[in-house]
Formats: C-alpha cells, sequence, structure tokens
C-alpha cells in the first residue's frame, strides 16, 4: 500500500507544472537551506540570501541567475509574497507546503496581476490599496493638468504682447530707412553745391571777394 500511495504521489507531481516541480524539489533540498528553505512550518518558501541563491543555486534549476525573473514566474503561478520590507524573501501559496506533493499538480499559471494570487484568492486589503493608488494618480494626474495650462496661458499672454512690440518695431524701422535715405541724399546735394567742407576749402563767393585776406 505504501508503495501504491507513493506512486499516486509520484504521478500527481507529474502532472504539475515544470516551474513548479523544480520549485519544491529545489526548496526541499537540505544543501540548499542556507539559499532557499521551508519556512518553520513548512507552509512558505523563504529565499534566505537572494543575491547567493540567484548567482549559485537558480542556474543549477532554471539556467539563468535572474531573480527578478525568476519572482515574476512564481507570481504567474499565484503565489504572494509575504512580510515584504525584510531582507528575507518569502512567498505563500496555498497549495504548495512541505511534503504535500499531491497539492502541487493544482497549480496552473494564471494571467492575474501579481498581486492578486491565483483564481479565487483575492485579498480585499490589496485591492483596495490599488484603488486608492489609482484615485491618487488621478488626482496628481489632474494637479498637473491644470498648472500645465495655466503656464501656457500666462506664457501665451506675456507673448502676445511682445509680438505686437516686434512687430510696430519693424513697421517703425520701414518707416526710418527710406527717409534716412532721402536725408542723405539731400545733404550731399547741399555739399556739392559749396564744393565740399574740407579743411581749405572755403566758400565760392568768398574766395571770389577775396576773402582770403581777412
Amino acid at each position: 500500500m505504501a508503495d501504491l500511495n507513493e506512486d499516486a504521489l509520484a504521478t500527481d507531481a507529474d502532472r504539475a507544472p515544470k516551474f513548479v516541480r523544480k520549485l519544491f524539489e529545489m526548496v526541499s533540498n537540505p544543501n540548499l537551506d542556507e539559499h532557499i528553505c521551508w519556512t518553520l512550518h513548512g507552509d512558505a518558501i523563504q529565499i534566505v540570501r537572494p543575491s547567493s541563491f540567484a548567482r549559485d543555486v537558480l542556474p543549477l534549476y532554471f539556467k539563468h541567475s535572474n531573480l527578478r525573473s525568476f519572482i515574476r514566474q512564481l507570481n504567474m503561478y499565484g503565489f504572494r509574497r509575504r512580510g515584504k520590507g525584510s531582507r528575507v524573501i518569502e512567498f505563500y501559496h496555498r497549495r504548495f507546503q512541505r511534503g504535500n506533493l499531491k497539492d502541487i499538480a493544482n497549480i496552473s499559471r494564471n494571467h492575474m496581476s501579481p498581486e492578486l494570487g491565483a483564481s479565487g484568492d483575492v485579498d480585499p486589503t490589496v485591492v483596495s490599496g490599488l484603488q486608492q493608488s489609482q484615485q491618487k494618480l488621478g488626482g496628481i494626474v489632474e494637479e498637473l493638468t491644470f498648472r500645465l495650462t495655466h503656464v501656457e496661458q500666462t506664457m501665451n499672454a506675456k507673448l502676445i504682447p511682445l509680438a505686437n512690440a516686434v512687430e510696430r518695431l519693424s513697421f517703425a524701422m520701414s518707416r526710418i530707412d527710406p527717409m534716412a535715405a532721402a536725408a542723405a541724399g539731400q545733404h550731399g546735394g547741399a555739399m556739392g553745391a559749396y564744393g565740399g567742407w574740407g579743411p581749405n576749402a572755403l566758400p565760392a563767393g568768398c574766395a571770389m571777394a577775396g576773402c582770403s585776406g581777412m
């Protein structure tokens, strides 16, 4: 009978997803307890030394050393993290317990949010926290949108008068250029009539009247 029970357990374990089977084998290996092990009551797993676990243990079972990828896989199979903030990373699944090979066959991959766990195992406090965070983010977005609109309106209020001033200045300069050219022409004509105003030049009438003797 014992052999039959062991065979039945082996069959159940074989039906479990490959990731779950490897995880069970890994956490049940006493030689790896300094890296990963069961909790005292055997109802959860503990990653005791995350850095050495990723570097030395993960490649033995999953052919990679990416701890974040491993945690994503845990989330996909409904494992939930417990005791956040601790250096020891702890994950729980109600069907994943020490010595219970039969239940791991009922663990399946899901597509829910990692924090919500497996189907039918939703934590109301997590849902409430997500809803509150969503409301806060909505308020922040609304406030930023209002501020951006105010900045745009302020900039427009300042730029429009500046643009009008530039336009008026350009118009005034366009009027000054022809007037300056005309004035320069008149001044040049007057100088030509008197023979120029060089340092030794005298008015023509003065030269004819003998002004040089003055």
